[in-house]
């Protein structure tokens, strides 16, 4: 068709068309319309209804899925709580404790007793665990008690379980017995893998190195920590801070620190510091990192040894320390010769070697030795009788449980008396020894005695020696100086070049008959 051909209108009828339109009414609502013939209808408009509503849709669909979720995770809680519970009846029931129990005895060896033990997915305690070893096993028995602790919730499904810490926070006691030297391939350390990774911490611990009513060692109220640094080696570390420890003969000590490790080979002692009980200044230093293991099947074993600002009472004991006065230290150059030695098979055993000096703030002197008193009245020089040997004080000690002896004395008093020789006490207080007694020639050669001569008659480096033999028992100590000088002056004569006997023969030739 062409363009000529196609209705034409006016602008006026294109307007009035569109008016027509949009006069129309909503949907549902009447409309009056003219037809072509000029006549007049009403027409109701109808609504198109859509076949689909996407955004209805879609609310129902998130509907649905919120519902399902609500669901799943309602039914998850109530199955995780459940669970849980389930859980930790599972925990605290007599299956999950046997469990533990089994593991802990086929790593130590030992026999296994808990009382009111608990669990949770997250912690673990019991009121108390108590392990007994058979008489062929150092240790006899360890009691822990209130034990508490956290656990790593993954650890529950596999080995180790594993923990930050667990500890023992009522205390417990170690009973060890003394090794049997006899007895071979006796379980000493736990075998196998750990099966559980823990550090382990127990507050206020006994430890008693041998049974019956004398044990051997006791140390009392001390905080212990163990670690095992590698689950798969039969070894840990042991670290004391605090407590007492009291050895028989000894005496008691604080423990200041500890470090053990014990190890298949035998204990390793890293350093074990202790503070004579009465003497917060002093301390007894022991280690042997250095050295061989102590061994723990029998055998003599040794520890370096180090003595700081030790009183005599303490270091020598009652015997000789009622003797001589002083504080003591082991010379800074010769500390690696210190040595104790001991064997666990014996705990008679114990004993120290060391070379100690007077510390520069102590004078040592010698009471109730009656040769002091002897030698002021033979020389005129009260100072003899309270002699203080300040410029030199040495000695290499030996102290075992039955004696303690003192030797290579070495004390000088400038210019006024030197003395050498060895000293011993036994644990009775029975006292033994020579001491070499030396005074300045220009002493001996003024003085008015004269048995003094006779007695002091060896000469060396400017001294005149005696030797004076030293006995009785430590609250009544002898020496026989005082004899010597009275036999001395008995048996003078002019031969011997005895003062006395110059001037008998001087009267004798001078006086007439």
């Amino acid at each position: 068709m062409s363009d000529s051909d196609q209705e034409k209108y006016s602008i006026d009828e294109m307007m009035n068309r569109l008016k027509s339109r949009g006069e129309g009414g909503f949907d549902g609502e009447p409309q009056l319309v003219t037809r072509e013939d000029g006549s007049q209808v009403m027409r109701v408009r109808k609504r198109k209804r859509r076949s689909r509503q996407p955004h209805k849709e879609a609310e129902a669909r998130q509907r649905k899925r919120t519902l399902l979720i609500a669901a799943f995770v309602t039914l998850l809680l109530v199955g995780v709580g459940l669970g849980i519970v389930g859980w930790i009846f599972y925990l605290n029931g007599s299956g999950y404790r046997s469990g533990i129990e089994s593991k802990i005895s086929a790593w130590t060896g030992g026999e296994v007793k808990t009382t009111q033990f608990r669990a949770t997915p997250v912690s673990i305690g019991a009121s108390e665990i108590e392990l007994t070893w058979t008489e062929d096993h150092p240790a006899a028995r360890l009691n822990l008690r209130g034990i508490t602790g956290n656990v790593e919730l993954a650890s529950h499904f596999g080995t180790p379980l594993s923990g930050e810490q667990l500890t023992a926070a009522r205390g417990g006691e170690l009973v060890l017995r003394v090794a049997d030297p006899v007895s071979a391939d006796r379980p000493e350390l736990p075998v196998g893998i750990c099966p559980f990774d823990f550090n382990y911490r127990v507050n206020g611990l006994n430890i008693t190195f041998g049974q019956g009513p004398r044990p051997a060692m006791v140390v009392s109220d001390t905080e212990a920590s163990f670690v095992v640094p590698e689950l798969s080696r039969p070894s840990g570390n042991l670290v004391l801070q605090g407590g007492h420890s009291r050895i028989p003969g000894w005496g008691s000590y604080d423990i200041d620190f500890a470090s053990l490790q014990l190890t298949q080979d035998g204990l390793r002692v890293g350093n074990l510091e202790l503070i004579p009980e009465g003497a917060k200044e002093a301390e007894i230093r022991l280690g042997g990192d250095e050295l061989p293991p102590v061994l723990i099947r029998g055998g003599v074993s040794e520890l370096r040894l180090r003595i700081m600002d030790m009183p005599s009472l303490v270091l020598l004991g009652n015997g000789l320390g009622r003797i001589v006065d002083a504080t003591f230290e082991t010379p800074e150059k010769e500390v690696n010769t210190a040595r104790f030695f001991f064997d666990v098979t014996d705990p008679a055993s114990l004993r120290a070697e060391a070379p100690i000096q007077t510390t520069l703030s102590s004078n040592l002197r010698l009471h109730h030795l009656q040769l002091f008193n002897t030698l002021a009245l033979e020389v005129g020089n009260d100072r003899l009788a309270q002699a203080r040997f300040e410029t030199e004080a040495r000695a290499n000690l030996k102290r075992s449980s039955s004696e303690t002896r003192l030797e290579n004395i070495s004390l000088v008093s400038q210019g006024l008396i030197r003395i050498e020789g060895k000293l011993a006490a036994s644990s009775g207080g029975k006292l033994d020894g020579v001491l070499e007694v030396g005074l300045p020639d220009s002493t001996v050669i003024s003085t008015s005695s004269r048995a003094l001569p006779e007695v002091f008659n060896r000469q060396s480096s400017g001294h005149r020696w005696a030797s004076v033999r030293i006995s009785g028992t430590a609250d009544q100590p002898a020496d026989d100086l005082a004899e010597q000088l009275k036999q001395a002056l008995v048996g003078t004569s002019p031969a011997s070049g005895g003062q006395s006997g110059l001037e008998d023969e001087f009267i004798d030739l001078t006086t007439p008959e």
